[in-house]
């Protein structure tokens, strides 16, 4: 008996490559400052919030030095706060800078994870890897074949967002739209209202199919892993 749902378990577990999932030391060394200085600031603002309650609530806080502290923890906040804000800026310039050793350190560390999630695969046979291929194949001309039944295979985002400017512009226009918003539904023309939540109904089908175009690219990268895996299968028997 083919083995095909402990295959389908072990691909539920497998992730494509993501360049965050392996680090470089200064993502790790920026990443660890940003951690510390955020939980610095945490505290920094505690202490601020229970300042200013003795300051309001008490008579013997009410001191110039008091005031002093609360200036100076709230000055504290704002700095690291802007040292916080520029700390992911600087992470971009350097991979900027460094964008072909980075890119090509990208694409080593995806070559590596896709390789250990195929080998998860290299031991069971080659016929039972062709059968879930077929399955993954199945099931992606499944979710294919509904998405393009609502908007055609080259949907994109951009086309979705002209389709509803193109129609609020032309039926009702964007201040009417916004008076449909913001008044009462019941004190508005009801045709516009209509044509609101029609809108509103075409943006849920749009938000679905691109949520089915995102699951059928995850299938498909898990059918690249099985051939992957049958491709190291047969290199392993042919050394």
């Amino acid at each position: 008996m083919l083995r095909i749902n402990q295959i389908i378990k072990i691909l539920c577990d497998m992730k494509p490559y993501a360049p965050y999932t392996y680090k470089s030391k200064t993502d790790k060394v920026i990443d660890k400052i940003h951690g510390r200085l955020l939980a610095i600031v945490i505290i920094i603002i505690a202490a601020l919030a229970l300042c200013i309650a003795l300051y309001k609530l008490t008579s013997f806080a009410k001191t110039d030095v008091m005031v002093n502290v609360i200036y100076g923890l709230y000055f504290t906040i704002t700095f690291i706060g802007l040292i916080i804000i520029i700390l992911p800026p600087i992470l971009g310039v350097k991979h900027l800078i460094d964008w072909k050793r980075e890119s090509f350190n990208d694409f080593i560390c995806e070559i590596s994870h896709d390789e250990e999630n195929a080998k998860l695969l290299i031991s069971y046979s080659e016929i039972e890897l062709l059968y879930a291929i077929h399955w993954l194949q199945l099931k992606i001309n499944r979710i294919t074949v509904r998405v393009s039944s609502f908007f055609g295979e080259k949907t994109a985002v951009l086309s979705i967002l002209g389709l509803c400017y193109s129609a609020v512009q032309a039926s009702i226009g964007f201040d009417t739209l916004s008076k449909t918003f913001i008044g009462d539904l019941s004190n508005t023309n009801s045709t516009n209202t209509v044509i609101m939540f029609g809108l509103a109904f075409l943006l849920g089908i749009s938000l679905g199919a691109l949520m089915l175009k995102k699951v059928a690219n995850h299938q498909l990268y898990l059918k690249e892993i099985i051939e992957l895996a049958i491709r190291i299968k047969k290199d392993i028997q042919n050394g």
